[in-house]
């Protein structure tokens, strides 16, 4: 009898400590997986957006968003969460500094190379005027073609230099307007002259320029009395010869550009050996009246 208590004491003793460890087991809470680093969980998670109206909390803020710059093979993608989607304008090249747009190229100006002139007759290249160059004398003549400012048609220009002892005369002619001159009658005084022609000629004279007398020998036109503002007297380089349309200038520029105190000593220089050569060369022009708008 003794033995079946002990039994049963036993069983229920048992039963109760299997009740105790259920119990305990049910009352323990649940193991969950140890949290990822903060270092894992920056690299391989998107930030929360906090969407438009939303104060991110402090740990949120003291976080920097990470900007997807790192580019290669070894680089991660970039988190749609913080970097917003590419756009064409994106695919742009960046702005740059303002520049001025380049200026097309104009046409290149080709200048035919410059021939020699030799001592004895000489015409220009279409025939606008004949002179002499002097024996002992050397010249070039640099012609060339130019645009007209108007029409943008090719216009010809003639331009020789003739080279003596002590001077050089240079011939211009063209349909251009410029660089023709002249001086009013109180201005200057004429010491010896050829005539040339259509009233032109070939002259020796002084003018007064900043109180010295100034020694010049060149082609001129008298003013006769006119409608078109020359003054009657003034001496001035020739335009319009016949029905050229063209300037003309032919004159003579003497070494050192001599200048003097007075009016006897211009004569003097002028009626040098020098200043009659040059006044010679200028007289055997002859002027043809062709269209100075002709080429060659």
């Amino acid at each position: 009898m003794h033995a079946s208590i002990r039994r049963t004491t036993t069983a229920l003793a048992a039963l109760a400590a299997a009740t105790l460890l259920v119990a305990c087991a049910q009352s323990a809470p649940q193991q969950t997986p140890a949290a990822p680093s903060a270092a894992a969980t920056s690299a391989s998670a998107p930030a929360p957006d906090a969407g438009p109206g939303t104060t991110p909390d402090a740990t949120t803020d003291a976080v920097p968003t990470r900007v997807a710059t790192v580019t290669g093979p070894d680089a991660e993608p970039a988190s749609p969460a913080s970097v917003a989607p590419r756009t064409e304008e994106d695919a742009s090249p960046p702005p740059q500094a303002s520049e001025a747009p380049a200026e097309e190229p104009g046409p290149v100006e080709q200048r035919p190379a410059p021939m020699p002139v030799h001592p004895g007759a000489f015409t220009t290249q279409y025939g606008s005027a004949s002179f002499t160059m002097p024996a002992g004398w050397s010249g070039t003549d640099r012609s060339w073609s130019v645009p007209d400012p108007d029409t943008g048609s090719p216009t010809w220009i003639n331009i020789v230099e003739l080279d003596g002892p002590g001077v050089r005369l240079s011939y211009l002619d063209t349909p251009q307007f410029g660089g023709s001159w002249s001086f009013d009658p109180e201005r200057w005084q004429g010491v010896d002259a050829r005539p040339v022609g259509d009233d032109d000629l070939a002259q020796a004279f002084w003018t007064v320029e900043h109180d010295r007398y100034v020694p010049r020998v060149a082609l001129t036109f008298l003013e006769a009395p006119n409608d078109w503002g020359f003054e009657e007297g003034a001496v001035r380089s020739p335009v319009w010869f016949g029905d050229s349309a063209s300037n003309y200038r032919f004159e003579a520029a003497f070494d050192e550009r001599p200048s003097f105190a007075s009016e006897a000593e211009a004569v003097e220089f002028l009626q040098s050996p020098v200043a009659v050569a040059a006044l010679e060369a200028i007289a055997s022009i002859e002027l043809t009246g062709i269209d100075g708008h002709t080429m060659p």
